[in-house]
């Protein structure tokens, strides 16, 4: 049986996003061991680090609300995978947009 377009679409977003919280609890782990053992350091990096963490755990929020928009709320309706949404534009990376802006 071909894979139908949902399964094509969202199957690699969603390994992606399990991989990414997974990652996210690890990185969360890395934080709190940082500002329990380094209460020295400088208030710049202590201030570099809370903003990178805060960026990351909005980004793994935007791509749960991506993936839940698209497997529950619109599900069956596959005619809402082709379409773009705000959350997929803001999930995507500041880098890409600036290496390949959109035409």
């Amino acid at each position: 049986m071909a894979a139908s377009l949902a399964q094509r679409i969202q199957g690699p977003f969603f390994i992606g996003l399990t991989i990414n919280v997974f990652l996210h609890g690890v990185a969360t782990v890395q934080v709190y061991l940082y500002f329990t053992n380094y209460k020295s350091d400088a208030l710049w990096l202590r201030s570099l680090i809370v903003i990178l963490y805060l960026a990351e755990t909005l980004n793994c929020a935007i791509n749960i609300y991506y993936a839940y928009n698209v497997l529950i709320t619109h599900y069956g309706d596959e005619a809402s995978l082709l379409a773009g949404s705000w959350v997929f534009t803001a999930s995507t990376h500041p880098c890409l947009i600036f290496l390949f802006p959109p035409t």
